[in-house]
């Protein structure tokens, strides 16, 4: 443990430099495309269900929320979503080896969980063994 949050829980190393290698990543994001796509790049939107057909939209709402890491979407529309990227940084030598996952299962249940998010979106995990892997 090398701390705790605002909440109160415990922070592990691994998640300290998940933190870190996001932020890293995230910087690399927004200097290559938050120039000429500002008004098409969202970090970290969060999607919440909303009534009346429980349809998912922007929220602030924490609980029960999905958080993809960068949201390419329709001008100035992060509920039009066009192309999602959700960042894995694997720590263990046996996921970063296989950061999929055995028969991709690692990759359907990170992306399968955005699947009812609103527009028509193609959907990726990045890792920096892979790349961009859907």
């Amino acid at each position: 443990m090398v701390g705790k949050n605002a909440k109160g829980k415990r922070i592990t190393r691994a998640m300290e430099l998940g933190t870190m290698k996001h932020e890293v990543a995230f910087a690399c994001v927004e200097r290559k495309l938050g120039r000429e796509f500002s008004d098409h790049l969202t970090r970290e939107p969060r999607y919440g269900k909303k009534p009346p057909g429980e349809e998912y939209a922007l929220t602030d709402e924490g609980t029960g929320s999905l958080v993809p890491d960068i949201v390419l979407h329709l001008v100035r529309d992060a509920n039009k979503v066009q192309f999602l990227y959700d960042f894995l940084f694997p720590c263990t030598s046996t996921s970063k080896s296989d950061p999929l996952g055995y028969q991709k299962r690692t990759l359907s249940r990170k992306l399968d969980k955005y699947k009812d998010l609103p527009g028509e979106k193609r959907s990726a995990l990045v890792t920096p063994q892979l790349g961009i892997s859907r």
